[in-house]
């Protein structure tokens, strides 16, 4: 049995992808996809309050100021470390759910390791 990637309650191997709240039959995905959702729906209203910020900079008191400028670097900092890996397949029912929430870099791992355990399954098959 050939383990891709193992770390972190993560297991992927060429029959079987392991998560810490579901387990996927690697013959049954179809695709992956790794986002950043978070970081997205957080960049707006961050890069709005730090235009504010500035624009209105001398207005302000310190710690206003602290408070408009340093918040929206912290959370946009914060929000691009975290992802969203989702896995498609017709064989998972919509309420199973195969969005999985967490570290970018390691998701990033898991998807390529996933994609590996598919390729290899296709290869096995051909």
């Amino acid at each position: 049995m050939t383990v891709f990637y193992k770390g972190g309650g993560w297991e992927v191997t060429h029959r079987l992808v392991r998560t810490p709240k579901k387990s996927f039959d690697v013959g049954k995905i179809e695709s992956v996809s790794l986002k950043r959702n978070l970081f997205l729906m957080c960049a707006l209203p961050s890069l709005g309050l730090l235009g504010l910020g500035l624009s209105f900079w001398r207005y302000l008191y310190a710690g206003e100021q602290v408070a408009l400028i340093a918040l929206p670097i912290v959370v946009l900092a914060v929000t691009w470390q975290v992802g969203t890996l989702k896995v498609d397949s017709l064989a998972l029912r919509d309420d199973e759910g195969g969005t999985i929430y967490g570290r970018f870099s390691r998701l990033l791992q898991v998807r390529r390791a996933i994609e590996q355990a598919m390729d290899e399954r296709r290869e096995v098959a051909s």
